[in-house]
């Protein structure tokens, strides 16, 4: 295969990046393919890609974390299925509007007004994922215990013949990520859910996003822990994400703090 493009000028390309667009496999692998088709949908300022069978590894999902894979449920078509539609929604997000790759303005978030915001990369990973069927903000499907405090909905959630698969997207501290695989361990315990996965930065991409938000780094040496969690079957995963470059000529994402943000 011919040597891919460079970016543009003023653009730094993230390590071990393959620029080429690519197509989902059936086994969820990926492929290249061939012209470019940018098939983008926009709202607020931000684009993700189109459901299809075209789109471009854009923010880049780099690690993931099987934490639970009790007897071999990743590998479960239904679970499976729904896993690569993670990865698609993954895959099918980008910055700035218009563009076929992920580029963040390379700025710390520990002042406010500077850095980039999370809710809106968020925001776009959802779109991907409601466009394949899944359910927003699902309600948790087990009860809190009386007196104590009710779990707050899922992200994502889809429903398969083996059962439900969860998505958190991290947007908050460490402190939040760590609710959230408690919450996702708690249902596969119970019965509740056969699949669930919580999707952070890695340090590369949190030193530029909102001040302290969670990011893979602080949870590793709190896999041990969640992966003694006993459970019949089911799954549990940590994906890594990741930005494909950094330019100082591409607009920041705003935060929710930012004014125009909340207009």
């Amino acid at each position: 295969m011919a040597a891919p493009p460079k970016p543009g000028a003023g653009a730094q390309e993230a390590p071990e990046f393959s620029d080429f667009r690519v197509s989902l496999l059936p086994d969820g692998g990926f492929a290249p393919e061939g012209p470019r088709r940018p098939d983008l949908w926009c709202s607020q300022g931000f684009c993700t890609k189109r459901v299809g069978p075209d789109y471009r590894r854009t923010i880049r999902l780099v690690e993931e974390i099987d934490v639970i894979d009790a007897k071999g449920a990743k590998s479960r078509y239904a679970v499976g299925e729904a896993l690569a539609e993670v990865r698609q929604s993954i895959s099918g997000v980008v910055w700035p509007p218009g563009a076929d790759r992920f580029t963040i303005y390379p700025q710390s978030g520990k002042k406010s007004g500077e850095g980039n915001g999370v809710g809106p990369i968020k925001t776009a990973f959802i779109t991907q994922l409601t466009d394949r069927g899944w359910s927003y903000e699902k309600p948790f499907p087990i009860p809190g215990v009386p007196g104590g405090s009710a779990f707050g909905p899922l992200d994502a959630a889809k429903g398969t013949d083996a059962g439900v698969v969860a998505v958190e997207w991290e947007t908050g501290n460490i402190s939040s990520s760590h609710r959230a695989m408690n919450k996702m361990c708690l249902g596969l315990r119970r019965g509740g859910l056969i699949a669930g996965v919580l999707i952070v930065p890695t340090r590369q991409l949190a030193q530029y996003l909102t001040d302290r938000i969670g990011n893979v780094y602080e949870l590793l040496s709190y896999v041990d822990h969640w992966a003694a969690v006993p459970v019949d079957v089911g799954y549990l995963g940590i994906f890594a994400v990741e930005h494909d470059a950094t330019s100082m000529d591409v607009p920041r994402i705003l935060k929710a703090t930012d004014g125009r943000a909340l207009r």
